[in-house]
Parts: structure tokens; sequence; C-alpha cells
């Protein structure tokens, strides 16, 4: 409803967050949200009960009934009467928390990478279609360019003549 209250839901929503229908219907929207993220969604929510919005997409955390995180991708529209007048939103929640997952562990190998990479007394370098996309100190140091110099810099351009053939 308006209010944020839940009016119906879903067998599926139901599986997402571990409740029974009779247990989330009249539960707030926020009952079961990370507290983090309780406010998300409520700019929507006052401009479209003003008229000024329709409809908006979103991800939100909540709370699954066993207490563990469950990552929510949220659509939702504003539904009005024949005079105008807000009746309810309907809102298509998707669970996405293993997709967040597989990114927060590409998030964690890559600053790994980083870690050790700039630990490293070995020079290390990232080359993308023959350019230089990413660079450690060690390679940096070894080279004696800048870091804006090297990046985007043609990887020919750093190798010997007679080496290249061998590079490339």
């Amino acid at each position: 409803d308006p209010a944020g209250h839940l009016l119906r839901v879903n067998q599926r929503l139901c599986e997402i967050l571990g409740y029974g229908r009779d247990e989330m219907t009249g539960m707030s929207v926020n009952d079961l949200a990370h507290p983090d993220d309780a406010n998300i969604g409520t700019e929507f929510v006052a401009k479209a009960i003003a008229g000024a919005a329709e409809r908006t997409e979103y991800r939100k955390r909540y709370f699954h009934k066993d207490g563990r995180l469950v990552w929510c991708e949220l659509s939702s529209s504003m539904v009005r009467d024949e005079a105008g007048a807000p009746l309810y939103f309907v809102t298509h929640v998707n669970d996405i928390t293993g997709r967040m997952r597989v990114g927060e562990g590409l998030r964690e190998s890559v600053e790994k990478f980083r870690a050790l990479s700039d630990a490293s007394f070995e020079g290390i370098c990232i080359t993308h279609q023959g350019r230089m996309v990413d660079a450690n100190p060690a390679i940096i140091r070894l080279l004696g360019y800048k870091s804006a110099e090297l990046i985007g810099m043609d990887v020919q351009l750093m190798v010997a003549p007679v080496d290249r053939e061998l590079v490339l």
C-alpha cells in the first residue's frame, strides 16, 4: 500500500525471504530490510504518491527468516484508481544474492592481485590489444616512465627493435 505495508505476496517472494504468506501480509516493506537500506526507495514512494514518478528500479538487502542476508533487485510501479489517486505499488523482486557474491569474490580477487602485484619486485604489466593497461610499481621503476605515461602506450615502443618479433 502507499504506506509501505505488504498487501499480497506470491510464493516466490515467500521462498526468497523464508516467510509464509500469512506472516508477510501486513508487514512493512522495511521490517525485513537491512537497516542501511531501509530508506532506499522512500524518495520514489514520495514522488509516486505526489504523481511525479510512476516506476523505479533499485537494489536492496533484506534479511531472510533464518537471518542470512538476501540481495534483491526490485522494480516497483505505482497503480492508481480511475481518478488518479494512488492505490498500491506492484513490485517485482528478484533474488540476486548469487550474482552479488560472485561480484564480491571478483572484487576480492582483484584486490589480492593488486596487493601481490604492488608488493612484487618483479615487473608486472597487463596489456590489451598491444597497449599497456596496468603496470605495477616495479615495472614503472624498471622502465623509467611515470604511470600516466605508461598506461595506453604501445607495448612495441618498450621493446628493443631486435626483440619485437619475439614479443609479438
